[in-house]
């Protein structure tokens, strides 16, 4: 089973390699007040990734910390 794990966690990293490896273009971001920011593609989508883990960490949060109280309580 864990050799099956190892093999999908592999063509996950083989794609998003392959994937990275293709998209080096540069994009613009247009951000406020005529301010330009010019971007490997990669690199905007690493960003927006990251951002998205840290709202969803954010957004389970309160209810991680309401089940750890309530462990505390009822043992």
């Amino acid at each position: 089973m864990k050799l099956i794990f190892w093999i999908v966690r592999l063509v996950i990293f083989v794609f998003l390699l392959g994937f990275s490896l293709v998209n080096t273009n540069e994009i613009t971001l247009n951000l406020l007040v005529d301010y330009r920011l010019k971007v490997p593609f990669i690199i905007f989508g690493l960003i927006f990734f990251v951002v998205c883990c840290v709202i969803g960490v954010f957004a389970i949060l309160p209810s991680l910390i309401r089940c750890r109280v309530d462990l505390r309580q009822n043992p």
